[in-house]
């Protein structure tokens, strides 16, 4: 008989150790704080097409992102690709996942769901329950385009914005992608 479940304010020592039981490499990604409720806030801002940057759940990769200038003569504005080697800064994380034992990954979330139904309720949000709104969130991911072509990035100010306005106007989410 499994263990009565901690309050959410006293949950993350019970997360943890679950999480490194479905994988101890799991804690290297984890932010070990309020975990339960930044994975509900990342599942509502993803639901929405956002990306969260402030209060994530997981650590972002290294290293940092990294573009390449391209020769453009006469514009304006430099243009820049996304250096390929970006597309790796994922893949340990993305190896992770694929490796989890599905049957008890669900048994961790039917285990651990009275708590990400409160930090749910918490947000005041009216979506239905989390598990909805964590269907949603991925259904959206997936209907993320595929793009094959290299991207042509700009930088109008600080952060560097995909030069077709297309791609562009996407979900944050789906840029990610």
């Amino acid at each position: 008989q499994a263990e009565p479940l901690p309050g959410l304010n006293e949950s993350d020592t019970s997360v943890l150790a679950a999480l490194q039981n479905l994988s101890a490499q799991t804690l290297v990604f984890v932010v070990p704080q309020e975990i339960i409720r930044k994975f509900v806030r990342a599942v509502n801002a993803v639901e929405e097409g956002k990306v969260v940057h402030e209060y994530r759940p997981i650590t972002s990769p290294a290293p940092g992102f990294v573009t390449e200038r391209v020769s453009t003569v006469g514009v304006q504005q430099p243009r820049f690709l996304i250096n390929v080697e970006n597309y790796h800064r994922y893949d340990s994380l993305v190896t992770l996942v694929a490796l989890l034992d599905t049957d008890a990954l669900a048994a961790f979330y039917q285990r651990f769901y009275p708590l990400l139904e409160e930090a749910h309720a918490e947000m005041g949000l009216k979506k239905g329950n989390f598990h909805t709104v964590l269907v949603r969130a991925i259904d959206h991911l997936l209907a993320a385009p595929v793009i094959e072509q290299p991207l042509e990035l700009v930088q109008p100010k600080v952060f560097y914005q995909y030069a077709d306005e297309e791609v562009e106007a996407l979900p944050s989410t789906h840029k990610l992608l």
